[in-house]
């Protein structure tokens, strides 16, 4: 039976106890509309919110409140995973976020993982750290629950799933409905990953408008195609942990291209049409690889031409 978190909420009222098996976004703040409610005079009306992403993990985001989100004393700007005993403050008030690891059940009937074709998608802000320095904090948590929560809806709407934040850096997976020998992906399989990171691009120009910032956001993104183990709908841990170490790295080839994506050459290859994506091929050394890697790395304004060309292709 799968068991769920529970917040232990300690104010100078009282104490309480709140479970979040209910939905996936649970809103806190001194607002009566929130699921949770914070009476608490130095809480915003919407201070921040807990969310459900990937397998099980609870993140912990603060919308730009007024005075900070805290986790274990410290003040948080990113989204924040949050583990079995860690302290949340707001204010006055305390919550201990309670989610014991769960023993590993027995199977009664053994299930066959089944290979399936998956693409994994990283996206990050890679100027954040340099225009933190120049914002105040607000600004800060505000830009940054913006830029995170329209993101993930933008992922989830485009077909695929958050499964996890890293840092500052999206994972996402979109699990293709296809065999996975098949050398290339149907259009409306893979279209939509680049799509996402248009999407994202065209959020990170509105937040720069938005707020008139130093310093651009701009993207980061890296996109690899390969096989996974399947296990009851969703990739198995030991696989996916494997491939999303190796889009994260793949990603981290942008630095060194200096372009704002990279896709992986089996990405390139199951793309339809990727004759018109105008990205180069560059074989670069990463950290912690014996062996160059061969990645395939254009820019931002590539992928919305790319997109453009496709869509009168199809029209």
């Amino acid at each position: 039976m799968r068991s769920f978190p529970q917040l232990l909420m300690q104010t100078p009222r009282g104490s309480s106890r709140l479970s979040l098996a209910e939905g996936h976004l649970w809103q806190m703040g001194r607002g009566r509309d929130n699921a949770i409610p914070i009476f608490d005079h130095c809480a915003s009306r919407h201070h921040g919110l807990i969310r459900l992403l990937g397998m099980d993990r609870y993140y912990l985001f603060d919308q730009g409140s007024r005075n900070g989100t805290y986790v274990n004393g410290k003040r948080i700007q990113l989204p924040t995973l949050l583990n079995h005993g860690d302290i949340i403050n707001i204010g006055e008030t305390t919550l201990e976020f309670v989610f014991p690891p769960m023993e590993p059940a027995e199977e009664h009937q053994e299930l066959t993982p089944i290979p399936q074709l998956i693409s994994t998608l990283v996206v990050q802000m890679p100027a954040y750290p340099k225009l933190a320095q120049q914002i105040s904090e607000r600004v800060q948590a505000e830009i940054v629950y913006q830029w995170f929560s329209r993101s993930i809806d933008a992922i989830n709407s485009g077909g695929s799933q958050v499964d996890q934040v890293i840092g500052g850096a999206i994972v996402a997976i979109k699990i293709h409905q296809i065999p996975p020998d098949l050398l290339q992906v149907a259009i409306d399989e893979i279209l939509p990953v680049f799509t996402i990171i248009k999407q994202v691009h065209l959020l990170s120009e509105e937040l720069n408008q938005q707020f008139q910032l130093p310093l651009s956001l701009g993207i980061s993104a890296g996109i690899n195609t390969s096989c996974a183990e399947i296990y009851n709908g969703y990739p198995t841990v030991q696989t996916l942990d494997t491939i999303v170490q190796e889009t994260l790295t793949l990603q981290s080839a942008n630095q060194i291209t200096g372009q704002d994506v990279s896709i992986s050459a089996q990405t390139r290859q199951r793309t339809p049409y990727s004759i018109l994506l105008p990205f180069k091929q560059y074989l670069v050394n990463l950290p912690d690889t014996e062996q160059p890697t061969i990645t395939y790395a254009g820019s931002l304004a590539g992928v919305v031409e790319f997109l453009d060309k496709v869509s009168v292709v199809f029209s």
